[in-house]
């Protein structure tokens, strides 16, 4: 279904034009990621606040989260506006909930990188307006495709030796192509890469045009500096030819090759024909298949829900697809049909691969049902475990609604890759967490909460101290003793397992008193020192030079006496260090009055 060729002076300076426009829009699209180790940390400048006391805030800040102050736009006015280093070991993730977590913090949020969407090198994909229009480049980010994806062309077959397809095409495992043996015992001798079924031979060659051009629409191999790009780079295409050299054919040879495609793994089949009356052998035929059969609605401007035709199958794998121009609108020439029509996609000004390695423009529902058998098998690549249902469901709810097809297809619109792909991709299992608290003093309590990519449907968090594990997506635990302690979640999928490590600081507290803290010399006082985090060692400072030297710190409350010949006002300091290093050091300042 198409018509070629059509004034094409006018035709190709309107697909210009439009290009001209979409690439203009496509320039601006992002894509997200960010830099590892740094967040960007927006404080509450607060006005009745000196700068230096600001400065304090954000030093305070940095210190309770291990971080370190890369820049500041300072010079802007802004100083509360900083970018900073975090420390090794900790996701960003988990760095920003601790900042966010801190008095002062309007927002911690990675540094994130911008940069325009995935696009291939092949020449002539500025003519793809389509992809644009279906938001493929987005969907491109996702998944390019997968060989593991099969996609049966049933046409007037594809020319499998074209440059931008051969590397796409799909061979039959089972087979020695040319030596005159059956050798899978499907029933077909060489079917090496498909059948023809027109001509009941082994040579699915395409001499009409039309196959090759739905196939380069599907799966031209994308990203290799040649022709086009298909809506997927890599795929592989089964070349199944119905149809004869004058781009008609039989009903009976159109079921054949749609249960041939079903037999030999096809999970999409692309059907860009129709005509006649329904048929009820071809229904069935349909409906027995496990793949998702996609057909073009027509190009007669009828209304399927009033006439429909050979192709209007109303069956849970099958989608009909209506054609769109370049603005969005209905093609004049689509068929339509609020009840039996899916969705709409592009099919006005197409270019794609014709056989002999040349290209072409097309347009019709012919050329709008490959957008969405490329999209399916896109969604297939992104999560192979997707059913032909699921994939139909998805590809309809996900389409973008614009009027003027809310009354002509079911979806009520055009679809929409980005969309779909995003919903439907399934990411490798990969553990990550966050942990609310990265340092702070012994008995210290944290929760750590799971981030994990993929689906995992079991938790062990190893909290590093040689206390048993726990399970769930989150969980808490209270340090008593100071370390640098090592977190490791563990998590399944039922499948594939993975884990990650991050660690926390658990530092000692010290503490000392004195009594009394005046009198008249020699004053007598009984120094009674304290920690957290466990034994250790450490010093008292005396205020005057003297230092009572500690070899061996309990953790419980111990005491010291010394006797202040002299008089004067004494600051005192207590420093406590674990064996593993870790200390903490505190001040009583102008402490001790001896007259």
């Amino acid at each position: 279904m198409h018509h070629n060729n059509l004034y094409f002076t006018s035709l190709l300076f309107l697909v210009l034009c439009g290009m001209l426009t979409l690439t203009g829009a496509f320039a601006d699209n992002i894509t997200i990621e960010y830099a590892p180790g740094e967040l960007i940390v927006w404080f509450d400048t607060q006005a009745e606040l000196s700068a230096q006391a600001m400065e304090q805030i954000y030093t305070t800040a940095h210190a309770k989260v291990g971080a370190q102050q890369i820049k500041t736009l300072s010079a802007l006015g802004h100083p509360g506006i900083q970018l900073v280093q975090i420390p090794a070991g900790h996701s960003v993730e988990q760095a920003a909930q601790a900042y966010l977590s801190i008095g002062g913090v309007k927002y911690a949020e990675p540094n994130y990188i911008v940069k325009v969407q995935k696009r291939p090198d092949d020449p002539d994909y500025g003519f793809l307006w389509g992809m644009n229009a279906i938001m493929a480049p987005s969907a491109w980010e996702f998944t390019t495709g997968s060989k593991e994806v099969i996609v049966a062309v049933v046409d007037s077959g594809v020319d499998y030796t074209h440059k931008d397809l051969k590397e796409n095409m799909w061979t039959n495992p089972g087979e020695i192509p040319n030596n005159g043996i059956d050798d899978d015992e499907n029933g077909f001798i060489d079917d090496y890469y498909g059948w023809n079924f027109a001509d009941n031979n082994a040579d699915p060659m395409d001499r009409n045009d039309h196959g090759t051009h739905v196939a380069g629409t599907i799966g031209a191999v994308g990203n290799n500096g040649v022709g086009v790009a298909g809506v997927n780079w890599d795929v592989s295409i089964m070349a199944v030819k119905g149809l004869g050299e004058d781009g008609s054919g039989y009903t009976f040879d159109l079921i054949a090759s749609v249960i041939y495609a079903s037999n030999m793994g096809a999970d999409i089949i692309n059907n860009s024909w129709g005509g006649g009356s329904p048929s009820r052998a071809l229904t069935e035929a349909v409906r027995m298949s496990p793949a998702l059969i996609v057909f073009a609605a027509g190009n007669d401007g009828t209304n399927l829900d009033i006439e429909p035709k050979n192709t209007t199958i109303n069956a849970p794998n099958v989608l009909i697809v209506a054609a769109s121009n370049a603005i969005g609108n209905p093609a004049p020439f689509t068929n339509y049909g609020k009840s039996t029509v899916h969705v709409a996609a592009p099919g006005v000004s197409i270019y794609s691969t014709t056989p002999n390695n040349n290209y072409a423009f097309y347009q019709g529902t012919s050329m709008a049902a490959p957008m969405v058998a490329g999209l399916a098998a896109l969604m297939k690549a992104a999560n192979p475990e997707l059913t032909a249902s699921e994939i139909k469901n998805i590809i309809m709810e996900t389409t973008t609604p614009t009027p003027q097809w809310s009354e002509m297809v079911i979806a009520g619109g055009i679809i929409n890759a980005a969309n779909a792909v995003s919903k439907v991709y399934k990411q490798d299992l990969a553990a990550s967490f966050t942990i609310d608290v990265l340092q702070g003093y012994a008995p210290l309590q944290v929760q750590v909460t799971d981030t994990s990519k993929g689906d995992p449907i079991a938790w062990t968090w190893d909290f590093g101290d040689g206390t048993p594990p726990k399970s769930g997506s989150t969980a808490t635990h209270t340090y008593t003793s100071a370390a640098i302690r090592s977190i490791t979640l563990y998590i399944s999928d039922g499948e594939k397992n993975s884990a990650t490590t991050q660690t926390v600081t658990v530092k000692p507290k010290a503490s000392i008193t004195g009594a009394p803290l005046s009198g008249s010399a020699p004053l007598v006082v009984t120094f009674t020192i304290s920690n957290t985090g466990g034994p250790g060692s450490g010093y008292i400072k005396l205020g005057n030079g003297d230092v009572i030297r500690i070899s061996q710190i309990t953790g419980q409350p111990q005491t010291f006496t010394y006797t202040y010949e002299d008089p004067g006002v004494y600051t005192i300091g207590y420093f406590f260090e674990r064996p593993n290093g870790l200390s903490d050091y505190v001040q009583q300042i102008d402490y001790i009055t001896v007259r």
